[in-house]
This record gives C-alpha cells, structure tokens and sequence, in this order.
C-alpha cells in the first residue's frame, strides 16, 4: 500500500462549495471516475464526481492545454485504456485534479473557477458508476471515514 500525500489531508477545501459537506461523499480527498450524460439522449462521458457535482474531462481538456495531455483516453470516454496506463498515469492526473479543484491559490484553479459553467454540472440521475474498470480501487480519506473495498 502507498503512503497517503497531500491529496489525501482531510484539512484542505475546494472551491466547490458542495465538496466542503461533511454527509457528501465526494469531497476534495475523493475524486472518483464515473460516466456521465448532460441530458437523455447524448453520449455517455467520463468525468470524476466532487461534491454534488461533476467535472467534465472532455470539456477540461479542450479548456485547459496543461492537464489535455494528462486525460489521454478519458476525454475520449475510455476509462479502461486510461487505467491501463498504470499508477503513474493516474497519479499525475489525480495531482492535476486536486490542484485545479482546490481552493488554495493557483492559476488552474482560477481558470476553472472562472469556466464553472463549462466544466461543472448537476450530478443527477445520469451519472454512473457503473464502468467496469479492471484490477484499480482508488479511494480519498476523511477524517473519521473509512472506506472498504470488497471484491
């Protein structure tokens, strides 16, 4: 098992309000890939969940030329090929995605802050977490939670 980072502390806010309560599920330390539709109709994508929210990674990557390259096969809407980059993949891009939706100061963080409307939607009845994805857990921590993985 890997030793927890600064992605990890329990103490650090986003700037989406709805990923600083403490009943959510998906705060900032919890950023979970899952699929997801705008509307009835339109194509599944791949976005991770904060708060009750969901950032889109197509829609990150045509906006932000610094974390395109990190989202690979995700901003084409194929989870498994990204996890079969390996751990380094998905550690580079889980430090991206921390930085960009954390409240401390930062370029990307203003940047995506600033775009909300474009990155940011309602996690409602179309998002799933029902991709397959083989041989990968990745769970945040919160102070006084914990979380299980059961095969």
């Amino acid at each position: 098992m890997s030793a927890l980072d600064e992605t990890h502390d329990p103490a650090l806010a986003s700037w989406v309000d709805s990923a600083q309560d403490p009943q959510g599920d998906f705060p900032l330390q919890n950023l979970p890939f899952g699929r997801f539709r705008r509307a009835a109709g339109e194509p599944w994508r791949i976005g991770v969940a904060i708060g009750d929210e969901v950032l889109d990674l197509a829609a990150l990557g045509a906006l932000d030329p610094h974390v395109a390259p990190l989202l690979g096969p995700l901003a084409h809407g194929e989870l498994n090929a990204f996890m079969a980059q390996g751990r380094a993949a998905c550690i580079a891009l889980r430090h991206a995605l921390f930085a960009g939706l954390s409240a401390g100061p930062s370029g990307t963080a203003s940047l995506w802050r600033a775009r909300r409307d474009e990155l940011l939607t309602l996690r409602q009845s179309h998002f799933s977490f029902t991709t397959v994805i083989a041989l990968f857990v990745s769970y945040g921590s919160r102070a006084g939670r914990k979380r299980r993985a059961t095969p």
